[in-house]
């Protein structure tokens, strides 16, 4: 029997522009190339319109790494070296994101979202959104993947225990992150000076 799922339907397709949305899911997956991502489902605060993306970990993507995490208050260690950025640390954050509309002749419209905003400036391009008391995020410091872990990525960290991993490894790793996690709550914070990065595909060549 043929089955579809509602989110394919098209009902709650977000239209293109500026959005303020909650983070409903974030789930660790791979991409068809074998890098991990983290795909999210995003939903509007004001029209409870609906789409999908993925934050891709690989050797090109910190840009937009960056971009996420200063739009959803998640402040990357000043210090030099690996963090951890878990799917577990953006469920339920607020996002300010800026969408486009992509039509094809296979897959039909799909939402794309082009750049990640910060709340300052997302209310600058669509005043509107300040007047609707969107909630705002508490800082969340990431947590450092300290020299000498046996997961010394972003891209790797523990979701289960991986081969390889003695138990008493994999028990000290998720204490020690848990640790840090917890201590990043009581740090003090600096939010990135630059507040919009723009993810759309570069122009074309003249």
């Amino acid at each position: 029997m043929p089955t579809i799922n509602k989110d394919q339907c098209g009902i709650d397709l977000m239209r293109d522009g500026i959005h303020a949305v909650t983070v409903i899911d974030a789930k660790p997956q791979t991409s068809r190339a074998g890098n991990e991502m983290i795909h999210l489902r995003l939903e509007d605060i004001q029209t409870k319109e609906r789409c999908s993306t993925n934050i891709v970990f690989t050797a090109k993507t910190g840009r937009i790494i960056s971009a996420f995490c200063a739009a959803i208050d998640l402040i990357m260690p000043d210090e030099g070296g690996e963090f951890l950025l878990e799917a577990r640390f953006c469920r339920g954050r607020v996002l300010f994101i800026d969408t486009a509309i992509d039509d094809s002749a296979e897959f039909g419209e799909q939402v794309r979202v082009t750049r990640y905003l910060t709340r300052d400036r997302a209310f600058k391009l669509r005043p509107e959104l300040e007047g609707l008391g969107i909630p705002e995020n508490s800082p969340f410091k990431l947590p450092m993947v300290l020299s000498g872990s046996p997961t010394a990525t972003t891209q790797t960290a523990p979701r289960s225990k991986r081969q390889g991993w003695t138990d008493e490894e994999f028990r000290a790793e998720m204490e020690r992150r848990a640790a840090a996690a917890k201590a990043s709550l009581e740090e003090p914070f600096n939010m990135p000076e630059k507040d919009d990065f723009d993810m759309s595909p570069p122009a074309a060549a003249a």
